[in-house]
C-alpha cells in the first residue's frame, strides 16, 4: 500500500483483473481507475479489509458478513457509503464530503421534489448557501462533468436513490440521510481506530529552505500533536520560545492558552491525518513563520528494542532561531544528538516503548 492506504501502481492491473475491470492504458495510480478505486474504498471503510504494515488483510468483517444480521449489513453499507462520500470530493476534511451527500439527501427528501432538470440545480443551490469552503469543494475536481450529477450517480449505485431518468429517494437513502446527520465522521472510524496501536513513519520538511532540510521519525500513532510539536522543537534545534500551530484540514491546532480553537493535545496522529486530506503543516514563530510539511509516508512494523520518538534520518542544517535573513547562522544535523534529547522526553510521545 502507499501511505495514503492506495494500492500500489504496480499491482493495479492483477487487482483490475481479478474484479473484471478493464484498466485503461495509463495508469499512475488506483485512483486513476474510479471502479477499481470505489470498490477498493467501500471495502476499507466498511470494514471488510484492513492495513496492516503496509499492507491489506482480509478483516474480520469479510469472513462474517454473509450470516451478518439486517443491522449488521446495515452498518457495514453506511460505512462503506461514507467512505465512498468521502472519496468522490478532493475536500480538505472527511466533514465536508459528508455534508454533501448530507444536503443532496435532503434536497430529494423535500416536498416537492424537484424535476428533473431542476434537481442538479437545486443541490447546487443548496451547497452554496451552506457556505464558499464547501461550494469548492463540491465542484473541485470534476472537469466538464455537473458535480451534481457525478453525485446523484453516487447515490443512485448505492440504492439512496432511484435511478434516472425519474430520482426519488429510497428507505435506504432517507435512512443514510438521517445517520450521517446523527453521526457524521465517526461513520469512518473503523479503519482508523485499527492503527491506534501502530507506528507512524513521518517526513517532516522545513519549508522554504535552501538547501533542503527534513527529518524522518517514527512516531507512535496515539501520540498528540503536541508530543509532535515537542519532537520537532528537538528535531530541527527550536528554543521553544515562539508560538507555534498546525493546520489540519482548515481547523488550526494549538495551545488553547494561546486562544487556539483546537487543543493540540486533544487530537491524536491517528485521528489528525484520518481527517486530513493534505500533509499536516506546522508552523513556528508567526513572526518568522518558519514552515514545515508533515506527511505520513508509511505505517511501520516496530523494532522491539526501539522506543519512540526515534529519529530515522534526515538531510540539511537547520537555521539558528531568531537569526535574521540577512545573517543566517546554521546549525549541523546531528541525528545522534537528536535521539538522545528525544529519548529525555520522558512519559510523553518519547517514554512510549514500541513493546509497550
Amino acid at each position: 500500500m502507499t501511505a495514503n492506504h492506495v494500492l500500489r501502481r504496480a499491482d493495479v492491473p492483477t487487482a483490475g483483473r481479478a474484479l473484471g475491470i478493464e484498466l485503461p492504458e495509463s495508469v499512475r495510480s488506483a485512483a486513476d481507475v474510479p471502479a477499481l478505486h470505489w470498490r477498493w474504498t467501500v471495502a476499507l471503510g466498511a470494514g471488510l479489509i484492513s492495513i496492516e504494515g503496509g499492507r491489506a488483510v482480509a478483516a474480520p468483517a469479510l469472513a462474517g458478513w454473509q450470516s451478518a444480521s439486517p443491522d449488521e449489513l446495515l452498518e457495514l453499507w453506511a460505512r462503506g457509503f461514507a467512505a465512498a462520500l468521502t472519496g468522490l470530493f478532493d475536500g480538505e476534511e472527511a466533514s465536508e464530503e459528508l455534508e454533501i451527500g448530507r444536503l443532496a439527501l435532503t434536497v430529494l427528501a423535500g416536498k416537492p421534489v424537484p424535476t428533473r432538470a431542476e434537481l442538479p440545480r437545486a443541490i447546487s443551490h443548496a451547497i452554496i448557501h451552506a457556505g464558499y469552503e464547501l461550494y469548492q469543494t463540491f465542484t473541485r475536481g470534476f472537469g466538464v462533468r455537473d458535480p451534481a450529477e457525478v453525485t446523484l450517480e453516487l447515490l443512485a449505485a448505492f440504492g439512496a436513490i432511484t435511478d434516472a431518468p425519474v430520482r426519488r429517494i429510497t428507505p435506504l437513502g432517507r435512512w443514510a440521510l438521517s445517520v450521517i446527520g446523527t453521526r457524521g465522521v465517526s461513520l469512518l472510524g473503523s479503519s482508523d481506530d485499527a492503527e491506534e496501536d501502530g507506528t507512524y513513519q513521518l517526513k517532516i520538511v522545513l519549508q522554504h529552505v535552501r538547501p533542503a532540510c527534513w527529518r524522518r521519525v517514527l512516531m507512535p500513532a496515539s501520540a498528540t500533536l503536541g508530543d509532535l510539536h515537542e519532537v520537532i522543537q528537538i528535531a530541527f534545534a527550536w528554543d521553544g520560545d515562539h508560538l507555534h500551530g498546525f493546520t489540519v484540514g482548515r481547523r488550526q491546532y494549538g495551545d488553547p492558552y494561546f486562544d487556539f480553537e483546537y487543543d493540540e493535545h486533544g487530537i491524536t496522529l491517528a485521528a489528525a491525518f484520518a481527517r486530513a486530506r493534505k500533509p499536516i503543516t506546522y508552523t513556528y514563530d508567526f513572526g518568522d513563520d518558519w514552515r514545515h510539511e508533515i506527511t505520513l509516508e508509511k505505517v511501520v512494523e516496530p523494532t522491539p528494542a526501539a522506543t519512540l520518538p526515534i529519529c530515522m534520518d534526515g538531510r540539511g542544517d537547520a537555521p539558528v532561531e531568531d537569526c535574521g535573513d540577512d545573517e543566517l547562522a546554521w546549525i549541523a544535523f546531528d541525528k545522534a544528538g537528536i535521539n538522545t534529547r528525544l529519548a529525555q522526553l520522558g512519559s510523553g510521545a518519547g517514554g512510549r516503548s514500541t513493546t509497550s
